[in-house]
């Protein structure tokens, strides 16, 4: 599903407005991002949880040319998916 098809398929079941739900989604991100940026985590019960992890520095290689290189330490997203998620596909 691509993110029209979502917006599509949201405003079938709430009976609004494609825009509406494109508007909601788009502010979403913007309290997604704000809220990683400040406390480092987010929550969306029944859902599952944003983490901010820091990611060490390593030595990696150019697959193409072989050549080793240095990946500097920083930051990376984690999503946990709840349990409900988990349960409703067994």
């Amino acid at each position: 599903m691509n993110q029209a098809d979502l917006i599509k398929t949201i405003a079938i079941d709430t009976c609004s407005t494609q825009l509406s739900v494109k508007l909601f989604l788009e502010s979403l991100q913007d309290v997604l991002k704000k809220e990683l940026k400040i406390n480092g985590k987010f929550e969306l019960k029944d859902v599952g949880i944003f983490q901010v992890m820091d990611t060490a520095a390593r030595t990696g290689r150019n697959p193409s040319t072989g050549e080793v290189l240095e990946i500097p330490a920083g930051k990376r997203v984690k999503f946990k998916v709840a349990k409900s998620i988990k349960d409703s596909l067994k």
